[in-house]
């Protein structure tokens, strides 16, 4: 296994960077995406991420159009998912298929939220494995 943030570290020119592949890594931990200024699109299935939470270390929200995360250790989303609505307004696809995700993960969304997230996935934006 490796260190995600010790992976991206080593990346350069990190501004410029519209889409990131991070695809079978074996990465784990968190990392701060702090300097992926322009990021459209990450890859990163099938790797060893318990959780999204470094997504919301990017400093342009907006710009995220796509995340793949299929594959990865992610069991709760429920506050976490939910923030994903609110921060990432132009957030088109969303791949959290293959993940040992519970139904309790959308607790934390609330009426607004929960039918956001079944427009998505009938249009096939949010891909879940639950």
């Amino acid at each position: 296994m490796t260190n995600a943030q010790e992976y991206i570290n080593q990346l350069t020119n990190k501004s410029a960077i519209t889409h990131l592949d991070l695809s079978k890594k074996e990465l784990t931990g968190t990392m701060d995406l702090k300097e992926f200024v322009n990021l459209e699109s990450l890859n990163a299935y099938q790797n060893k991420f318990a959780h999204f939470n470094f997504l919301f270390t990017l400093p342009n929200k907006s710009k995220l159009k796509k995340v793949n995360l299929f594959g990865n250790e992610i069991e709760d989303i429920d506050l976490s998912f939910a923030r994903l609505f609110r921060e990432f307004p132009n957030l088109e696809q969303i791949n959290l298929g293959d993940n040992p995700l519970s139904g309790d993960s959308f607790n934390g969304l609330n009426p607004q939220e929960l039918k956001i997230l079944e427009e998505r996935i009938t249009k096939e934006q949010v891909k879940l494995g639950i």
